[in-house]
This record gives C-alpha cells, structure tokens and sequence, in this order.
C-alpha cells in the first residue's frame, strides 16, 4: 500500500506496512503496533510538516526500513513512545529543517537504537528513555538527553546536552 496523506488528513496504521511508500505532508499519522516486529518497509518514508506518533505496547522490534532514506523535515515531529526492546531505522535517517524526534517511554530497561543519523542545524532529539545507540550519531542540531544512554560513536557538530535543561 502507498499512502499519501495531505494536509489536514488522519492516517491510523495498526498493522506493518511492506513494499510500500508513506508520504504525509501536513497530516497526523498514528501507528498503534502490537507483536514481535512491526513498522515499515518499502521504497520511501517522509514526514513534511506532519506529525507521527509510534506506540507499540508489546516488545520486540519496530522498524523503519527505506530503499531511500527516511526524511522528516519542515516542523514535523516524530515521537517514539514505544514499548519495545529495538528501534531500528535506516539506511540514514535525516532530519531537516526544524523537525523533532522524542523519545519518551519511560520503562527502566534501555531500548536499542539501530541507526545512522544525520541532523541538519535547527532539528532536536530529546531523549527521555534510557537508550543504547548502536550505529553512528551525526549531531548538526540539538541532542537533549535526559536518561542513561550510551553510545557506539557519538561525533558531535551541534549541541549535545545532558540532563536537565
């Protein structure tokens, strides 16, 4: 399924989607995941002034795999507040213009982030969950972490702040 969501629509996935396209520009989207693994696979996935909001209640794997890599730019927000043991997106996941990325499950057991990360100025993480970062971080804007997080390599060409503040 290729789904193109326009300005003012509401997309509510419960399912994963394979061999398809997300495209949303000026829509809310909400994926509501369940089972061992779940999230998306195809061709393209790209947020533009959206909002996309991941909650999956059971374990497991929620992933974002693009032949292209996954965009979410303009004043789109995409917030992970998922219940699982990995979060896996790539190849590199950009993030442009001033976009924002939150992480806030609160449970004590850290997730593992699985991604290449590139930041442009003016984008922001924060991250409110304990987090274990695999692959690669390229910080361009503002990486705000608020939890116990460890990473593999962290290169930092903005802001990394932690704690409070």
């Amino acid at each position: 399924a290729n789904i193109n969501a326009q300005f003012g629509s509401t997309v509510v996935l419960k399912t994963a989607l394979q061999s398809s396209s997300l495209s949303a520009s000026g829509a809310q989207v909400s994926w509501i995941g369940s089972g061992p693994y779940t999230g998306f696979s195809g061709d393209d996935f790209n947020l533009q002034n959206s909002q996309c909001d991941i909650q999956v209640e059971t374990g497991g794997t929620f992933a974002i795999s693009a032949t292209n890599d996954p965009t979410v730019k303009g004043t789109s927000i995409l917030t992970f507040n998922a219940l699982v043991n990995e979060i896996d997106i790539g190849p590199t996941l950009q993030l442009q213009d001033s976009s924002i990325i939150n992480f806030i499950d609160v449970r004590s057991d850290p997730i593992l982030i699985k991604t290449v990360l590139q930041m442009d100025p003016g984008t922001t993480i924060t991250v409110n969950q304990s987090t274990t970062w695999s692959s690669l971080i390229t910080v361009g804007g503002t990486m705000n972490v608020h939890s116990t997080s460890s990473f593999q390599t962290l290169d930092v060409f903005g802001t990394f702040a932690v704690g409070s503040g």
